[in-house]
């Protein structure tokens, strides 16, 4: 069946960071609303599913030394996400560079429906021109 509505979105360094970002924030939404998890504990779900492995490096690890204090307040989403953007996060540029790559290489695949391959088609096209594709 896959990850549970309560888990938070998943962070690899081999996933845009930006996509990452929009799905903590939407997990975050859903979660609160719905009474899932308190709003003061948001922080510390999200720092215990980062990575703490060989392949990803030890950002658990290095969430919990910065700010893991911090973590277990209102204000620990915030500090969080401030963190991940320092260290995790890229420039606009780079996400620029990220979304247009994105869709540069999006192809449909053989089992691919068109109406998903449309919809993705779509969905790369929008994010890569609302980060300055038709400027180029």
């Amino acid at each position: 069946m896959g990850r549970s509505m309560k888990d938070p979105p998943t962070f690899s360094l081999k996933k845009p960071y930006h996509r990452w970002k929009t799905e903590v924030e939407a997990w975050k939404t859903v979660v609160t609303l719905n009474k899932f998890v308190e709003e003061a504990t948001v922080a510390q779900v999200i720092a215990l599913s980062l990575p703490s492995n060989d392949e990803e490096g030890d950002i658990r690890g290095k969430v919990m030394d910065a700010i893991g204090k911090n973590l277990a307040t209102t204000a620990g989403y915030k500090k969080l996400i401030d963190w991940m953007d320092d260290h995790m996060g890229r420039d606009e540029v780079c996400t620029t560079v990220e979304r247009i790559r994105d869709f540069m290489k999006y192809t449909r695949k053989s089992d691919q429906s068109v109406r998903d391959y449309v919809a993705g088609f779509d969905s790369r096209y929008n994010a890569a021109t609302n980060n300055g594709l038709d400027k180029l």
